[in-house]
């Protein structure tokens, strides 16, 4: 390959990074489905239909056991990379600086670990790991083929939005991501390469996973000029809360244990988890099944407000005992139950809307300022539930009052 002109040998590595990245998102992803299948008995495979129904047919027993492992697994795990590892960087560490490097056995091991513990049960995202494979793959791709710094940089933001573009089924929400949030820019070239890895990566996923999408919206959402009014009332709200909720969840991954305590804490966290989970199965995963019952508005007032309460709690406990895993999907749950339950009065003076609409907008809003990607959150969220693009427009209403609201709240300071 070095013998032909540097374009077209560029041209080749984008490709087979496209594939590469698609590739790790189906295995990853069948080693979820399987380590779901071995909790719970879970075996609808990549269409993901009846999760909540395999959980809540398990024993409470079973629930209980299967948590305490996943706290002996993640646990031990953890603290063996961290004893005797190399210490891993994240994604944006990775991506930007000056001489890319990602150590191999330590990244692949800990994503492996997300994913497994996230199967039997963590609340914590799966978006990390093949974001984390994705970038390594391109950092040594880059390496082998003495690319420049450039080169090398944007592969691997590109190959990480790939990674997450597979796993998801989410083409063009994975190219946003590798633009928005790891390059933090849109030049042309950038633009071509990461477009053509995650289309190619998630085409690639679709021969083993299939052409599904995350979330199953069965009824037309119906909604009016009065979401609007909601959307630009509530932006204030999402934004806030998404801000306290990344801080409080910055400070429990900053006072994580090390050492040994890693083993106790993560014992402790999973084993309180599979105990709600007896009265709560919803807690369950990484806050999809939330997302879903609000995105088809099967649930309550009062049992969003609970769960939401529950959904957070765990989520910061599971950090809290240095337990890892990405935030994009819970923070993707949280807006939707939050959403939920203020759209509950507002349904009572407008009764014609349905409540997945204003689930659907308070899951992109919340998403998008607490990931710092407001663009990359709106199209993940068309992609995801594949609605009328016509609720775009209150989606970006919404993330527009957000937007402002974090604005103030970064330029006067705002303490907790």
């Amino acid at each position: 390959m070095t013998s032909l002109p540097k374009f077209l040998r560029f041209a080749l590595i984008v490709l087979l990074l496209g594939v590469v990245a698609g590739l790790i998102g189906m295995l990853l992803g069948y080693v979820l489905f399987e380590t779901q299948s071995l909790a719970f008995g879970y075996n609808a495979g990549p269409d993901h239909e009846n999760y909540l129904e395999a959980i809540q047919a398990t024993s409470p027993l079973r629930r209980v056991i299967a948590l305490v492992v996943c706290g002996l697994i993640g646990g031990i795990g953890w603290f063996l990379l961290a004893r005797y590892g190399k210490k891993t960087v994240s994604l944006k560490q990775a991506v930007n600086a000056e001489k890319p490097h990602m150590p191999g056995i330590e990244t692949v091991a800990n994503a492996l670990l997300q994913i497994v513990t996230i199967g039997i049960g963590s609340p914590l995202g799966k978006e990390g790991a093949p974001r984390m494979v994705g970038a390594l793959v391109a950092n040594r791709v880059g390496n082998w083929f003495r690319l420049d710094h450039e080169d090398t940089r944007l592969l691997m933001a590109a190959c990480a939005g790939g990674g997450f573009a597979a796993i998801y089924n989410i083409p063009v929400a994975g190219a946003l991501f590798a633009l928005e949030v790891l390059l933090m820019g849109a030049r042309l070239r950038w633009i071509v390469v990461s477009f053509s890895i995650s289309v190619i990566a998630a085409f690639t996923a679709r021969w083993g996973l299939g052409n599904v999408h995350q979330y199953t919206i069965v009824s037309p959402l119906n909604f009016g000029w009065d979401l609007l009014l909601w959307a630009l009332a509530t932006g204030s709200l999402f934004a806030c809360s998404a801000l306290i909720f990344i801080r409080i969840t910055d400070e429990a991954r900053a006072k994580a244990p090390t050492q040994y305590k890693i083993i106790v804490f993560n014992m402790f966290n999973f084993t309180i988890l599979g105990i709600l989970m007896i009265f709560l199965p919803e807690l369950a995963g990484n806050g999809r099944i939330a997302a879903q019952l609000g995105f088809t508005g099967q649930m309550t007032v009062i049992f969003a407000t609970v769960l939401l309460a529950g959904k957070v709690l765990v989520e910061w406990g599971s950090l809290r005992a240095g337990a890892q895993g990405g935030l994009l999907t819970p923070s993707l749950a949280n807006g939707a139950l939050l959403a939920i339950i203020t759209a509950g009065a507002w349904s009572h003076f407008f009764p014609d809307n349905a409540l997945g609409a204003f689930a659907i907008v308070g899951a992109s809003t919340f998403l998008g300022i607490a990931r710092k990607m407001p663009i990359t959150a709106i199209v993940l969220l068309l992609e995801m539930t594949q609605v009328d693009l016509k609720l775009a427009v209150p989606m970006v209403v919404c993330m527009g009052s957000a937007k402002l609201t974090e604005t103030l709240w970064t330029r006067y300071r705002v303490r907790l």
